[in-house]
């Protein structure tokens, strides 16, 4: 349940006018590791799951870890099965293919269907099934920073999105916006402004935050 709806529409109003320096700022990691946008082939899906899996791990998988990741997801994810399904189907085909390796869990195989789908425009008919990720920085900003809704009502980073908690909570979000990937913003203003509190006066949204202001000047940010 949405305990303030007006200020998390305010805030998702003022995060959508800087939707395109965060989207410039993500998809620079994919021309990094050289991703075709548009192209479903089994050597971008590679790429994207490398850096997504390397990224969230904070670099604790061994080069071994990761080779045996991707050899897993080579054995499970079939180009011509993900061509052949239409809508919602692809989209389940693809996220249980994701989850039933080992190391993978439904935070990053959400966060790889929205960089492929989204980012990417690999098969972008998925976008309308896509699910917010939730993960620390989501629900601290949401809980902690604008207190729009309790934490009882936010699903934790490992919770599938089948639970009904998520569900309800997918719906109370599609409530307010859509589509329900722009809630991603806040997964980008927690990361790159409010972890550990030291870019306060560089956040889109500091207006609407709850916590006491904390200056940092010596700090740009430049997407």
């Amino acid at each position: 349940m949405i305990k303030d709806p007006e200020t998390l529409k305010k805030a998702i109003n003022v995060l959508l006018e800087h939707k395109k320096e965060a989207d410039d700022f993500t998809r620079s990691l994919f021309k990094f590791v050289n991703v075709r946008e548009r192209e479903l082939t089994i050597e971008n899906l590679q790429k994207i799951l490398l850096l997504d899996i390397q990224s969230r791990g904070r670099g604790l998988l061994s080069p071994d870890e990761c080779t045996d990741i991707i050899k897993k997801f080579n054995s499970r994810m079939d180009i011509e099965e993900i061509n052949r399904k239409q809508g919602k189907e692809k989209f389940d085909y693809i996220y249980r293919q994701l989850i039933r390796i080992d190391q993978i869990g439904p935070k990053i195989a959400a966060v790889f269907m929205k960089n492929m789908a989204y980012y990417l425009k690999i098969c972008p008919e998925l976008v309308n099934f896509l699910y917010m990720p939730v993960d620390r920085h989501i629900r601290k900003i949401f809980i902690d920073k604008l207190k729009v809704i309790d934490e009882k009502d936010v699903p934790q980073p490992s919770e599938p999105f089948n639970t009904k908690k998520n569900k309800r909570f997918q719906e109370d979000l599609s409530a307010i916006h859509q589509p329900r990937i722009e809630f991603d913003l806040f997964w980008f203003a927690g990361s790159i402004f409010c972890n550990k509190r030291i870019a306060c006066h560089l956040c889109w949204i500091r207006e609407f935050c709850k916590e006491p202001y904390i200056e940092n000047k010596n700090l740009n940010f430049q997407p």
